[in-house]
C-alpha cells in the first residue's frame, strides 16, 4: 500500500500522509492480513509518521504492526523495507511457536519466563521477540557459537557446527562473536539485521547420499530422513528395502528412496491432480519411489514431489551419512539393519563394496568441511569481486588438501583451534584440523552446545 507524503532527507516534513486513503486501503485488506510493516523513505531521520501510522493501523485492525525505524538504522531504504517486510511475515510464525512452547511448558508445570536467542548470540525477552522476530535470523548457529565458547573456554577460535541439514562455520575473537557488517542475507534479500558472520554449506548428518549422471558420488545439499530413523517408526519399509536390494535392478535414479505423509493439507482441492494422487497414495504409509509411481500410474522420472516436500506435506527418506554412521558403529540410535540395506542398494548401483562406499562418503565430508574452513578464512584476505583472485583461491584450495598424485603440495594452516559442535563432529573434525595444522576442540557435550549457548547468553543493549 503506497501513500503519498513524508519527510525530507533532514527529517523536515514535506507533506502530511494521506491518512484517509490509508485507512480505506487498510480496512479493505484487513481480513486477509496477519501483520503490517510500515516503512517511510526517510523514516530514519524522523520516525513520527511511522509511529503515527502504527497507532492508527493498530486502532483500525487490532493486528501486529512493526515500523522500519524500530528494526534498522540502515540508510538504504530498500534494505530497510525488506527487513521490515520479513519481520512482519515472521510475526504469525513466532507467535505460534512461542504459544506452543508455553503450552508445552505449562503441561510440564514450568512457569519460568521465556528468553530467545538473537542472531548475534545475545538474548531477548518474549515480548521483544514477538515484535521483532527478524532478530532471530541465524539464532541457532549463534547459540552454538556461544555454547562452544562456554564449553571449551576458547576466546579465539573457529566454531564448526555440523547439524542434520547444514554445516555452519563462525569465528570468535576475544570471546565475542564476529558479526556480519553488511547484515544477514535471506535468499536474494539483504536485510539490515546484524547477526553472526557465518558461512554455511548444505552438508549434515541428514544429507542425501546419491550419484550424478556420471555415477559420481554426491552428498547433499538436499536433506532427507535417514532410512534407519524411518524404518524404526515405519517397520514396513524394511521389507521393501530387501526387495529393492534383491532385485538389484540397474536404474539411472536412486531407487532406495521413500516418501511418506507428514500432514494432510487443509485445502486438498487446491493441489494439482497428480499431487492429490501422491497424497492419497501415501495415506496408508510410506512408499518407495517405484511403489509410489505404480500407485499414481506414472514413472519414477515423472513423480512431482518437490512442491509437496517444500510445503512440508510429504517428506523423503533416503540413505544419509547418519545411516552410514550406524553401520560403522560411530552412532547408534535407530534401526541399523535398514541402514545396511540402504547402503547395499547404493553400493550395488555404484558397483563397489559397502566399506568402499562408506570410506568415500566419509572422505568427501572431510574434504567439504576442509574447503568450507579454507574459503571462510580466505574470504577475509582476498577481494571476492576480483574473479582472478577467486579463481586462484579455488586452485589453492584444491591443491592444499593432500593428493598423492600431485607433483606439488601447498599446505594451508591456521593458528585458530576448531571447536566442534553437533553430534557427528567427533567423527570428522580431528582429520580436518590435522589437515589445517591446528587442533580440534571436542567436548563431551558437543551435541547440546546449542542449548548450552541458549542458557549462558547475556542481554546486551546498545543505543546510538
Amino acid at each position: 500500500i503506497l501513500i503519498p507524503g513524508g519527510h525530507g532527507q533532514q527529517g523536515q516534513i514535506l507533506s502530511q500522509p494521506g491518512w484517509n486513503q490509508m485507512e480505506n486501503l487498510i480496512r479493505e485488506t484487513a481480513d486477509d492480513t496477519d501483520a503490517y510493516a510500515v516503512v517511510e523513505y526517510w523514516g530514519i531521520r524522523n520516525p513520527e509518521f511511522e509511529q503515527e501510522a502504527k497507532q492508527r493501523i493498530r486502532q483500525w485492525t487490532g493486528k501486529p504492526v512493526v515500523c522500519a525505524h524500530e528494526l534498522s538504522s540502515e540508510i538504504n531504504s530498500l534494505r530497510r523495507a525488506s527487513t521490515t517486510l520479513l519481520n512482519a511475515g515472521l510475526i504469525k510464525l513466532i507467535d505460534e511457536l512461542l504459544d506452543a512452547v508455553k503450552e508445552g511448558m505449562a503441561r510440564m508445570g514450568i512457569s519460568a519466563p521465556i528468553m530467545i536467542v538473537r542472531g548475534d548470540g545475545t538474548m531477548m525477552s518474549e515480548s521483544f521477540a514477538r515484535e521483532r522476530p527478524v532478530e532471530t535470523l541465524l539464532s541457532g548457529p549463534a547459540a552454538s557459537v556461544v555454547g562452544g565458547m562456554e564449553l571449551t573456554g576458547c576466546q579465539d577460535a573457529l566454531i564448526l557446527d555440523i547439524g542434520g541439514t547444514t554445516s555452519d562455520l563462525a569465528l570468535i575473537r576475544n570471546g565475542l562473536t564476529v558479526l556480519s557488517e553488511e547484515g544477514v542475507d535471506v535468499g536474494s534479500w539483504r536485510t539490515g539485521t546484524k547477526a553472526i558472520k557465518i558461512r554455511t554449506i548444505g552438508l549434515g548428518g541428514d544429507s542425501i547420499v546419491s550419484f550424478d549422471k556420471h555415477d559420481a558420488l554426491q552428498i547433499g545439499p538436499r536433506k532427507a530422513t535417514p532410512l534407519s530413523w524411518l524404518a524404526q517408526r515405519k517397520p514396513e519399509i524394511k521389507r521393501e528395502l530387501k526387495r529393492i536390494r534383491d532385485d538389484d535392478k540397474w536404474h539411472s535414479l536412486s531407487l532406495g528412496e521413500f516418501f511418506y505423509l507428514v500432514s494432510m493439507p487443509h485445502q486438498y482441492d487446491s493441489f494439482a491432480q497428480e499431487e492429490q494422487a501422491i497424497i492419497k497414495a501415501l495415506e496408508n504409509g510410506p512408499k518407495s519411489a517405484e511403489e509410489l509411481a505404480e500407485q499414481t500410474k506414472t514413472s519414477v522420472f515423472l513423480l512431482r514431489t518437490e512442491s509437496l516436500e517444500h510445503l512440508g506435506i510429504i517428506a523423503r527418506g533416503a540413505l544419509t551419512p547418519s545411516d552410514l554412521m550406524h553401520i560403522k558403529g560411530d552412532y547408534q540410535a535407530w534401526d541399523k539393519e535398514s541402514a545396511q540395506l540402504g547402503a547395499e542398494i547404493m553400493a550395488n548401483r555404484l558397483k563397489m563394496p559397502v566399506d568402499r562406499l562408506i570410506h568415500m562418503v566419509y572422505t568427501e565430508i572431510i574434504h567439504k568441511l576442509y574447503h568450507l574452513i579454507l574459503e571462510f578464512l580466505l574470504a577475509g584476505r582476498l577481494n571476492s569481486s576480483d574473479h582472478k583472485l577467486s579463481s586462484d583461491a579455488q586452485k589453492l584450495m584444491n591443491m592444499a588438501f593432500c593428493n598423492p598424485y600431485d607433483d606439488i603440495q601447498i599446505l594451508a594452516s591456521t593458528s585458530l583451534p576448531i571447536v566442534g559442535i553437533g553430534a557427528p563432529t567427533h567423527i570428522f573434525l580431528n582429520q580436518v584440523a590435522a589437515a589445517l595444522g591446528t587442533t580440534a576442540k571436542l567436548t563431551r557435550y558437543a551435541g547440546v552446545a546449542n542449548a548450552v549457548g541458549a542458557i549462558t547468553g547475556s542481554i546486551v543493549g546498545e543505543e546510538t
